[in-house]
């Protein structure tokens, strides 16, 4: 049977979709490709771009009645108000929900990723981890309808991608011997561990990008300015500017990012000391898609509060911010009320992980990275979230549970994660994050062959 299989594409720049035809050549002839956009985008006039027929989600929104609402809200299973706060741009303007899309936007929004998925016969939804509205909504519609899901999710190694399924769970598509397991385990613990951050790179460019005194980074802001003032006020049409940050957002978050990363170092200074017992909380990017698409009931700064109270005589809560981000997407009143509580520790940016990992007595995370670093190094960690398996990293839906509980590690069974996870990780020879176009060498290749061996184990019951 032909697989049908959808790409939504939310940007505003020509590379993505054809970097996603490049992706199509290399998948079974038998795949039919359709794209997924908001609105017709200016470039997809263009004489290159002229064979595509992507499906346009406004083009089909209708006036709905108060009913039409609330029964669209009753098939998708969550409403319209969590998924207003499912997005970045949600928690930053919320409560004044007048700046943001109202009910009948989000039903309008069901209602057309419904029909596109079944006038077309949609087998496959591939997409990555996002937070805008329409790709949020197309995820739960296509979850809804039964629809096998593939997320391309960000490995927890550098430079590498995993794919995921619709619960955010590893596919696990290749079936890797004894040997190869302890190879991969190898391979894994060297990266991990030879490493101080993940994605070093990464952090040099936005370390260089938060900058404000840098005159080239102050003419980038300014040269940016009008051409997204052009596409935000008069080519993106005006319901849709509700979902996205503005022109001037943008620039109040810059300004804001600055002075945040330069207070941050009068605040978070704390020297660990040898000898003290603590429990390590890796503060989460609060942009992270991972954060507000995955987990937007939880404030991670009240979560850290109320950790706090359940901590036995003796021992500390080490919050370190995130190395990328230097504390700039902190607010400065959140550092403050940290600050106050009398068994908090905050730590620089510049402490190395690594170390506070081995000597935590646990680790507790929503869904960073650092549960899986604790898994190599052989230290417990629990998780707020659902990125890691139950029996691995203890799932907790409450501080309070920490009362009761002393969390351990199974290193046979973190061993097999590891090293199933290093074996379907798919490496890319070019930095995703310095040039997103890999259309150029193997790794689309790649791509191409575990998105396909993935659909086949979903398809399975795998």
């Amino acid at each position: 049977m032909a697989t049908n299989y959808c790409i939504f594409l939310s940007d505003l720049k020509g590379n993505p979709t054809y970097l996603m035809e490049s992706l199509h050549k290399h998948l079974p002839k038998d795949w039919k490709f359709h794209l997924v956009f908001r609105f017709k985008l200016n470039y997809l006039s263009e004489d290159k771009y002229s064979h595509i027929k992507p499906f346009y989600l406004y083009d089909n929104f209708k006036q709905l009645s108060e009913k039409d609402v609330q029964d669209e809200e009753k098939f998708l299973g969550k409403t319209f108000a969590l998924i207003r706060l499912m997005s970045k741009v949600g928690q930053y303007r919320y409560p004044n929900i007048k700046k943001l899309p109202d009910d009948y936007y989000f039903a309008n929004l069901v209602r057309s990723w419904r029909k596109f998925y079944l006038s077309n016969k949609i087998n496959l939804f591939l997409a990555g981890v996002s937070d805008d509205y329409p790709s949020l909504i197309g995820f739960e519609v296509a979850r809804k309808l039964g629809i096998k899901i593939i997320i391309l999710n960000s490995s927890r190694f550098t430079n590498a991608y995993l794919l995921t399924d619709e619960d955010y769970q590893p596919i696990f598509y290749k079936k890797i011997t004894e040997k190869e397991k302890k190879l991969s385990y190898h391979q894994a613990e060297k990266i991990i561990m030879g490493e101080k951050i993940n994605n070093p790179e990464l952090s040099k460019i936005v370390k260089k990008n938060f900058n404000f005194i840098n005159p080239l980074n102050l003419l980038s802001v300014a040269k940016s300015f009008f051409p997204n003032f052009k596409i935000y006020y008069l080519e993106v049409p005006k319901y849709d500017r509700l979902s996205w940050y503005s022109t001037f957002e943008f620039v109040v978050k810059y300004i804001k990012s600055f002075i945040r990363s330069a207070i941050s170092k009068q605040i978070f200074k704390y020297k660990p000391k040898k000898g003290e017992k603590y429990i390590f909380y890796p503060l989460h990017f609060t942009d992270d898609a991972t954060i507000t698409a995955k987990t937007p009931f939880i404030d991670q700064f009240q979560l850290i509060k109320e950790i706090s109270k359940i901590i036995p005589h003796g021992v500390l809560l080490y919050v370190k911010p995130h190395p990328h981000f230097q504390c700039s997407d902190i607010p400065i009143s959140k550092m403050r009320e940290l600050s106050k509580l009398p068994n908090i520790r905050l730590l620089s940016y510049n402490e190395d992980t690594k170390q506070l990992v081995k000597n935590a007595l646990y680790v507790a995370v929503i869904n960073s990275s650092t549960a899986f670093e604790a898994m190599i190094i052989g230290t417990p960690a629990v998780t707020f979230g659902k990125d890691y398996p139950n029996e691995i990293v203890k799932h907790i839906k409450s501080p309070e549970e920490l009362l009761n509980i002393k969390p351990t590690l199974d290193k046979k069974k973190a061993y097999d994660y590891v090293s199933k996870c290093y074996a379907n990780s798919i490496f890319l020879r070019v930095p995703y994050y310095l040039k997103f176009d890999f259309t150029g060498n193997s790794d689309i290749k790649d791509l191409a062959k575990g998105i396909v061996q993935s659909y086949n184990m979903l398809c399975k019951g795998g």
